[in-house]
């Protein structure tokens, strides 16, 4: 696995380098992952291909966990499902350039070291056509910093109290602490933290045009909103996470 550790002198990153194949510092599991998954990802590209071919469109969930949206193909490097690929995103896409519709990207970028983010969402640019269609929903940093400048009065903040409902954790007081350290690192499983204005400068880095930063319940470009995690946690408080949503337009 790669860790941050200090920047190096005039590299503009904070210390994590760049997916090798070898780096002899990792471990030999890391090392086996690096040469596996760009070829298991392009073994998946024809099978991706006649999936696809059963649908009127190329719509692409990424992080799909087991479920996708109806008429959607999942991309999940760990969970499997129906018409679910196991892609490390890490790598090149296994879809060719200009054919995808939309992209959902739903509670994943998180999942990334920030430095990850610039070479996924080019390859999300990539396959995309013209004018086609990105959604990215992400837990909001803001709400992390509201509840740390709340201190001990955020216990008997809402989004305690269901995030403890969730874990089952003890009334000790501390349950405050323990919501702000899940949202934050997800056991480990979170790797940044990220706020809309952060993935608008990106999105604007890369090339993507009408870039539109939402709630979670509205959407600018799609009929009808794709997302999961929404169906799965409706309770979800207002403001817990954002949504954006941009056009590839590459004329």
């Amino acid at each position: 696995m790669r860790r941050p550790n200090w920047r190096d002198l005039g590299e503009n990153n904070w210390g994590l380098k760049k997916q090798k194949w070898k780096d002899w510092n990792v471990s030999i599991l890391s090392e086996l992952s690096s040469i596996v998954d760009p070829i298991r990802n392009k073994l998946q590209k024809k099978n991706i291909e006649k999936t696809l071919q059963n649908y009127p469109k190329c719509c692409i969930s990424l992080g799909a966990g087991k479920e996708v949206p109806e008429g959607w193909i999942g991309f999940d490097r760990y969970k499997s499902g129906k018409n679910i690929f196991s892609v490390n995103m890490l790598f090149d896409f296994p879809v060719k350039t200009d054919v995808v519709d939309a992209i959902l990207a739903e509670h994943i970028l998180e999942h990334f070291f920030w430095d990850d983010l610039e070479y996924i969402l080019q390859e999300c640019f990539r396959v995309m056509k013209n004018g086609g269609k990105i959604r990215i929903v992400s837990p909001d940093a803001k709400n992390i910093a509201r509840l740390i400048q709340l201190g001990i009065e955020a216990e008997k903040d809402y989004d305690v109290q269901i995030d403890s409902d969730i874990h089952h954790w003890n009334k000790d007081g501390m349950r405050w602490v323990r919501t702000i350290n899940q949202l934050t690192h997800q056991w480990g499983e979170h790797k940044c933290v990220l706020t809309s204005e952060m993935l608008k400068c990106l999105m604007e880095k890369i090339g993507f045009q009408e870039i539109t930063i939402l709630s979670v319940k509205k959407s600018k470009f799609f009929d009808e909103i794709p997302d999961i995690h929404q169906k799965r946690f409706p309770d979800d408080r207002e403001g817990t996470s954002f949504a954006i949503e941009a056009l590839a337009i590459k004329e």
